[in-house]
């Protein structure tokens, strides 16, 4: 008896901790089973099948060898291009701006990174030019490259205030918009000058004429800074083509470039695609997220 006493005094702790676990175990199964319950509700995927891209005349991803001489070829003269107007930084600014958007300025790090690092340790251009100050602004803080603010002093008024010479500014006015977007977490003059173009821009665009007022409106929708690089590009080359003073030599090349690029991440999908199929993670478990496409987007 004194055995059988002793060992149920030291069974008791255990028995009533095992009950405990069981309890708390099964009310997590519980929880899990709700929140699979609430996963397997998630809304459907937006994007389902690549095939449904809109551009679809695209260059094999390989390229022949006419292609690829070609391609070669451009981006030289492009370099050349880029050489010729070094001693013209506003030119050199808009250059390295309309290569960029383009999309093609992945091509040209290392002479773009040499431009700009001189506007940097230099004095700013265009003195009391609004547009010419905030592209060089926008340039060097979107590549990584420190740029200060003190550059737009000479914008402001007594009061503190953007000039009233500012609103009459359209080019500039939308250069400092766009511009306005880099602004660091400190307080500076980069905020007041977001709401104040915006305002100006707002109120001004429909006295603008056709190409001013729908650069106006995309800003105003999305700045450049916020949009997605690959689509902009896309947009870009169709708006660059219609210019009556466009590259031909830029041109050409971000269609190639786009092409290619553009029959690469065909590929690409098309391969992530077969391996999530034959993974089949979406037949096994039914709360699974089947949104390989949407996460291929976002990377």
């Amino acid at each position: 008896m004194p055995t059988t006493s002793c060992v149920s005094l030291r069974l008791g702790p255990l028995v009533s901790l095992r009950t405990r676990s069981w309890q708390q175990g099964r009310s997590l199964h519980s929880n899990s089973l709700s929140c699979i319950c609430q996963l397997s509700s998630l809304p459907k995927p937006l994007v389902t099948d690549f095939k449904t891209s809109p551009r679809q005349n695209v260059l094999t991803y390989e390229g022949d060898r006419g292609t690829k001489s070609l391609e070669e070829e451009l981006q030289e003269r492009t370099r050349k291009a880029l050489r010729k107007s070094s001693n013209d930084p506003t030119a050199t600014m808009k250059l390295i701006d309309t290569i960029q958007r383009l999309g093609i300025g992945y091509h040209f790090e290392d002479e773009i990174m040499e431009r700009l690092e001189r506007f940097s340790d230099g004095d700013a251009a265009g003195e009391e030019n609004l547009f010419e100050n905030a592209l060089r602004f926008r340039l060097l803080r979107h590549n990584g490259l420190p740029a200060c603010t003190d550059i737009f002093k000479k914008f402001i008024n007594k009061e503190g205030k953007l000039k009233e010479s500012v609103s009459k500014d359209t080019r500039g006015m939308l250069s400092l918009y766009e511009a306005s977007y880099l602004a660091t977490q400190d307080k500076d003059i980069l905020f007041e000058a977001m709401e104040f173009t915006k305002t100006e821009l707002t109120q001004s665009v429909s006295l603008m004429d056709s190409q001013s007022s729908r650069h106006v409106v995309q800003a105003l929708a999305l700045p450049r800074h916020l949009r997605m690089s690959r689509s902009e590009a896309g947009n870009y080359i169709n708006e660059y083509s219609q210019s009556w003073n466009h590259d031909q030599t830029l041109l050409q090349l971000a269609k190639s470039d786009f092409n290619m690029v553009q029959s690469l991440h065909q590929r690409e999908l098309a391969e992530i695609k077969r391996w999530w199929k034959q993974l089949g993670l979406v037949d096994k478990l039914g709360f699974g997220r089947d949104r390989p496409l949407e996460c291929f987007l976002w990377t």
